[in-house]
């Protein structure tokens, strides 16, 4: 009797996992839907421009570096440079479309993340 019950709960537990899957996997789809739609629109404001190019290259140096080719300057009036674009990425900036700033924010903590995992090993 007692093997039937421990069966019983085993697949009970199965059970709860699996719908823990199929709902995280929803929400996963539904997280992408929303930022390929993102990307779809495209920049409206500078800041958006600026956070797809992040996108794009993957990097705040190569991102710096095509603004500084085009001559753009922050609002500062200075030259960008790689602070005005990790502040622009690390802080919450009404005019940065939400889910771009999400996807950068995922980029720049996955660049941190690889870092710290290369270091361990040099």
């Amino acid at each position: 009797m007692n093997k039937y019950n421990d069966i019983n709960e085993l697949i009970n537990l199965l059970e709860i996992k699996k719908d823990k899957v199929i709902e995280d996997a929803k929400k996963e789809r539904l997280e992408c839907i929303a930022r390929v739609d993102a990307l779809r629109i495209g920049a409206k404001t500078f800041e958006d421009e600026v956070i797809l190019k992040y996108i794009e290259l993957r990097n705040i140096a190569g991102t710096v570096n095509h603004f500084k080719s085009l001559g753009v300057k922050s609002k500062s009036g200075r030259v960008y440079s790689p602070t005005d674009v990790s502040s622009l990425i690390k802080e919450a900036c009404s005019e940065v479309n939400e889910v771009l700033l999400r996807i950068a924010t995922d980029i720049l903590n996955g660049n941190k993340d690889a870092l710290k995992k290369r270091s361990r090993y040099l």
